[in-house]
This record gives C-alpha cells, sequence and structure tokens, in this order.
C-alpha cells in the first residue's frame, strides 16, 4: 500500500480565543483546493481512504480533499501535532526567532518554553500510521497531518535518529510504501508540483460562434520560458518536470511561442527547445513584472546572497569528488574512505540548500521543485550513483545547482560576475 503524508495547507496566527489551534488563511485555502484538484484529477491514481489529524489547519485542509474525492474523512486523535494544546501558535513564517536556534530547541525536546517527550510522540505517530497500513492493505491512502507528525514516522522509516530533519511545504506530499513483509521505503518527499500546476487559464468562450484557438495563458508561457532559460536547452519533458505543468500543456506553450518568435527549437547532438534572443528580452520583462507584483524582492536578494555564501564551498566539493585532494589524477571511486569524507562535506551545504529554496518558494512558488529535486539528486548518491554529484546534462545536483543559480540571477535581472564564482 501507499501512504501519502500530507502537511495541512497554510494556517493564520492563532488569537486568544482559539487556543493554538487556527484555521487556514485565504492563501491556505487556495492551497487546499489545489491539492484536491490534483489528488481529485483523471489520470491520477485513485485515494481509496482519507484520514486527517483532529486540528482545525489539518481538518480544513482535508475537508476540501474530502469534497473533491467523494471519501469519507477519518479523524484520528494521534495524528495531531506535537504543540496540541498549546495556548498560542504562530506560522513558522511570521516567527522571528531565529531557526537554526529553533530546529536545535526542538531537537533537543524543546518549543516555545515547552517541553516535548520525543519519543512518546514518535511511538503515538508511528502506531496510528502503522494500524493505517494494517487497515488498508493493496490502497492508497491520504493522511493530513502536520510537519512533526511527518518528520516522526518518515525519520523512523529511514532509521533516523531524530524524529526531525526535514521541513514539509504546506500541502506537500510525501510518499511512503508499504509492504505486508513489514519493508517501509521513502517513495519522495516534499511534492508541490499541484502548487505550480495550477496556473491562470483563458476563460471559457461563451460566444455563440466557433471559437478560434486561444493563446497559452500568460503566467504559463512565463514559466515555460523561464524553465528554458534556467535549463538553457530543454525538452518539453524536463520543463514539465521543473514546472509542474502537463507535458501537453507545455507542448502547446512552445508551438505557441515560436509563432511569436521567442523559443525555437533545435536539432543536432543536442535536441532541444532554447528561448531567441527576443524571447531573453521578452521573458526578462515578464520576470521582473511578476518579481514587482510579488512584492518579495528581499526575501529573493536574501536568498541570492545566500546561495553566493555556499556555492564556492559546493564547487570545492565538486572538484574533490572529480579529483583526488592534492593530487592531479582524477578520482577513480577505490577509496571508500575518501568518497566518504567528500559526501560528508556535502551534508551541510544540502541542509543549507534546502532551507534556501523552501523559503523562496513561500517567497515564489515557482522555486518549490527545488527541495525535493535536491535531495532526490543527494539520496542517489548516497545509494551509490556517483554520477549523481557532478556529471553534466544527467539531472545532476551540480545541474540542479547551477539551474538554481541562473533561476535567482534571472528573477532578480542579473547577469553572471565574479562575486558569483564565474
Amino acid at each position: 500500500m501507499e501512504l501519502l503524508l500530507i502537511r495541512h495547507a497554510r494556517p493564520a496566527r492563532a488569537t486568544r480565543h482559539e487556543l493554538g489551534d487556527p484555521g487556514l488563511t485565504d492563501e491556505g485555502r487556495r492551497q487546499a483546493g489545489r491539492l484536491a484538484e490534483f489528488l481529485a484529477a483523471p489520470g491520477t491514481p485513485r485515494v481509496d481512504a482519507l484520514y486527517s489529524s483532529p486540528m482545525r489547519r489539518a481538518g480544513e485542509t482535508a475537508a476540501a480533499l474530502a469534497a473533491a474525492t467523494g471519501l469519507p474523512l477519518h479523524v484520528d486523535d494521534d495524528l495531531a501535532e506535537f504543540d496540541t494544546g498549546a495556548s498560542h501558535y504562530v506560522p513558522s513564517e511570521e516567527r522571528t526567532d531565529d531557526p537554526r536556534t529553533r530546529w536545535d530547541e526542538l531537537r533537543a525536546g524543546r518549543w516555545d518554553g515547552e517541553e516535548i517527550d520525543l519519543d512518546a510522540f514518535r511511538r503515538r505517530v508511528v502506531t496510528c500510521l502503522e494500524q493505517v497500513v494494517d487497515r488498508h492493505a493493496s490502497e492508497v491512502v491520504g493522511v493530513v497531518c502536520h510537519f512533526g507528525v511527518i518528520n516522526a514516522y518518515v525519520a523512523d522509516v529511514l532509521g533516523l535518529p531524530s524524529p526531525f530533519f526535514f521541513e514539509p511545504h504546506y500541502t506537500s506530499v510525501t510518499r511512503v510504501m508499504a509492504d505486508r513483509s513489514g519493508r517501509r521505503t521513502l517513495r519522495s518527499a516534499n511534492e508541490t508540483a499541484h502548487l505550480l500546476s495550477t496556473w491562470p487559464r483563458p476563460q471559457e468562450e461563451t460566444m455563440t460562434t466557433t471559437p478560434t484557438a486561444a493563446p497559452p495563458a500568460p503566467s504559463t508561457r512565463l514559466h515555460v520560458t523561464h524553465a528554458l532559460r534556467v535549463l538553457g536547452l530543454a525538452t518539453p519533458q524536463s520543463v514539465s518536470r521543473l514546472t509542474g505543468l502537463p507535458v501537453e500543456d507545455v507542448a502547446d506553450a512552445l508551438t505557441a511561442a515560436e509563432r511569436d518568435t521567442l523559443v525555437q527549437a533545435r536539432t543536432g547532438r543536442l535536441t532541444g527547445w532554447a528561448l531567441t534572443p527576443e524571447g531573453r528580452r521578452w521573458h526578462a520583462r515578464a520576470l521582473a513584472e511578476e518579481l514587482e507584483r510579488s512584492g518579495r524582492r528581499a526575501e529573493v536578494e536574501h536568498a541570492y546572497e545566500a546561495f553566493v555564501a555556499l556555492n564556492q564551498p559546493f564547487k570545492q566539493i565538486c572538484t574533490s569528488w572529480q579529483l583526488k585532494d592534492g593530487a592531479a589524477e582524477p578520482n577513480d571511486h577505490s577509496d571508500a574512505a575518501y568518497d566518504q569524507s567528500v559526501l560528508d562535506r556535502l551534508e551541510p551545504v544540502h541542509r543549507a540548500a534546502l532551507e534556501l529554496t523552501r523559503r523562496l518558494a513561500d517567497a515564489l512558488p515557482r522555486f518549490g521543485w527545488y527541495p525535493s529535486a535536491f535531495s532526490d539528486a543527494r539520496d542517489r548518491l548516497r545509494g551509490g550513483d556517483r554520477r549523481a554529484l557532478s556529471a553534466p546534462l544527467s539531472e545532476s545536483y551540480h545541474d540542479l545547482w547551477m539551474a538554481l543559480h541562473q533561476d535567482l540571477l534571472s528573477t532578480l535581472g542579473r547577469e553572471r560576475s565574479a562575486k558569483d564564482g564565474h
């Protein structure tokens, strides 16, 4: 069977009358709607059962899913967050305390001055979800819950000592496969494609005359051309993976953009689509307008500075992976201890990259694909795929790093410079 561990949508700050259990914001309700549309869409594997935490932010998210799928909603008290019963609640994006200190406190069993019995919390969560697994053999089950609940169960699946190790995005989907032998496998973490794929579409034709083919919505064109700017040369499939748009929509947008001389198809040893000079100018203007409308330039500027600080350490890690430190000969990967030391150096950079891109996704949702993409490359690398760190044109960690670099530069309207290390 398959467990879909779903974090609730964006909540409000709790008032003094809500006892730390607020409902969703308007943005949260939009996120819940996109999630429901995604999981109920034709062609998506059917969800067979639906569970929710008793807390309002989870219940309101799950209610949208129940309405879209027609499934009854099972509420289980053991899916409640570790802070259930707290006197107040402040969403993480509104907090002003240092996030690293907050993580350290949480891992030590403290939250907002209160003690948490981490072992008891983990046992409660794992027991509850294992009972769900037992009740639904060979089915797909959606579980709408919380940051801590998802962390506790996935940490148990991975055998991690701490129940807190990553931050699921609002309405993200984390998939765990469970078989009858007792084996549990993490299939994916922090999927957020549904937040990227529901873009405004052209209004439906209401005239009685035969409608002509409508051009793709402007935001669809922006995201497709932006993918080409970031990737340089890309197939519709790779653009789809980056944007979350269906391949068919990408193909239609490329055809329309080609008519307007914004993109061109290239053939030869490397095939795909690329921006024309006119396409680059159009894309730059559209991206600047998007950033202006969002009002989040300061957050993107901060993320860019954080990226620049990580760039040189990451490049050194890639060099060490390709060449033995202090030696001119290539690394043939025969020295397992040496390779492990390089991978250990990647870990703090990886954690920082996840934090950086999650904050970016809060500011501009189109950055939401990076955390799961980086984690996938890192997991492939840890699983023995040596190409997953720095091999070009292979969705390696380095490919993703370069894409993020270009994404930040394009979003801010900048060119590469010596400051970037290039």
